[in-house]
């Protein structure tokens, strides 16, 4: 069974800063696994990749050659917003 990492306000600066580019260098390393993320953008998984990776380059927390294999990387990626008020089922993300 993959590992699945469940990842609560994605979009904050502990994620952006620290979690996924620890994450990043975990799948550079080989780990297999999935990221669950979850925060209250109305994003899509394209846009949050995007823009996570927008704000790591912004803060300088984006590893150095993370443009060449980016892309790989956010296939390990599933991002859900999250509204407070829905009543909904969530995807599955198997």
């Amino acid at each position: 069974m993959k590992k699945q990492f469940i990842l609560y306000g994605a979009t904050g600066n502990l994620a952006t800063l620290y979690l996924i580019p620890g994450c990043y260098e975990l799948w550079r390393r080989g780990e297999d696994f999935k990221i669950i993320a979850i925060s209250l953008e109305n994003w899509s998984t394209e846009e949050f990749c995007n823009n996570i990776l927008q704000a790591m380059k912004e803060y300088k927390s984006a590893p150095e050659g993370i443009d060449q294999d980016w892309y790989l990387f956010t296939q390990t990626i599933v991002y859900i917003p999250l509204d407070l008020e829905a009543n909904y089922e969530l995807p599955n993300v198997a």
